[in-house]
């Protein structure tokens, strides 16, 4: 990945297939150093070292945390269910609009 192909002050990780299937993965930075300071330029690219490292030793773990993910929104779908459209009755509407649909209770009878 070449400098000038990445925009200016821009981080890029570029994930690939190669033709047998596997993954490839090329990180790349440009850095204006005349609009970024040293010490920010330092930082961010120890960030990006850092995700680098962490895609090399745990690309297993960003698998499963994914699967996991999934199986999560799954659960979520099916526990959601299809969405239920509460039609009232018109009795109940009725019973809604008139001038008396209070219910009167005993306050001395709440614990």
């Amino acid at each position: 990945m070449r400098e000038e192909d990445i925009p200016k002050n821009t981080m890029l990780i570029k994930m690939s297939l190669t033709d047998t299937g596997d993954l490839r993965m090329a990180f790349g930075h440009n850095f204006n150093v005349d609009e970024v300071d040293e010490d920010s330029i330092q930082y961010l690219l120890d960030v990006l070292n850092g995700i680098r490292i962490s895609f090399d030793a745990g690309m297993e773990q960003f698998a499963q945390q994914g699967a996991m993910a999934r199986m999560i929104q799954g659960l979520i779908e099916d526990l959601d269910g299809p969405e239920i459209e509460f039609e009232p009755d018109e009795e109940l509407l009725e019973a809604l609009n008139k001038d008396n649909n209070i219910i009167p209770f005993d306050k001395k009878r709440l614990n």
